[in-house]
């Protein structure tokens, strides 16, 4: 690329070595640093609204939750039976939720979490979107509606004998 910065819903193309899939998150791949990536376009809502998995049931797996989460973990003997870490979901009801939570150990930490309905199970997961954290930070402690948007939520390596549930990023028509 021209050095800028690739940036979400950027269409770029990536030269790559191989597939590296590693566990659960099969969609890795190894990437050819000795080539330039190059920005081929930008992505439109319609774009976004075609490329969103058609979800039945369950995000991976449910019944599993971090102290501040909801069915935001999966089981690390699950999660290496799963075939898949990312997914572009529409949810029926979404909330940026900001606020303090106790860190291990003492003190605590700001976070932004996306609290949101899918087929009719409320989950609740922190964002790592950082456009989204900025915007939101920014703001003081609370709940904010948010409507129309897809999430790209995603399912970390195993940790403690668990896989995290994230919000990698939120879409809205307005952000495009």
């Amino acid at each position: 690329m021209d050095g800028s910065s690739v940036d979400l819903l950027d269409i770029v193309t990536v030269p790559m070595h191989a597939p590296a899939p590693a566990g659960h998150q099969t969609e890795n791949h190894q990437i050819d640093d000795r080539v330039h990536w190059s920005k081929v376009g930008r992505a439109t809502w319609e774009q976004i609204v075609s490329a969103t998995d058609d979800i039945k049931g369950s995000l991976w797996s449910d019944g599993d939750s971090s102290r501040y989460g909801r069915n935001d973990k999966v089981s690390g003997f699950i999660a290496e039976t799963l075939n898949g870490s990312l997914l572009l979901i529409e949810p029926s009801q979404l909330e940026i939720v900001v606020g303090s939570e106790p860190k291990w150990g003492g003190g605590s930490v700001r976070r932004v979490r996306a609290r949101f309905v899918l087929n009719g199970t409320t989950y609740n997961f922190v964002v790592t979107d950082p456009w989204i954290e900025r915007r939101f930070f920014a703001s003081p402690d609370g709940s904010f509606g948010v409507e129309g948007s897809r999430l790209c939520v995603g399912l970390a390596e195993i940790s403690n004998g668990a896989a995290v549930k994230l919000v990698a990023a939120i879409i809205k028509p307005s952000r495009i």
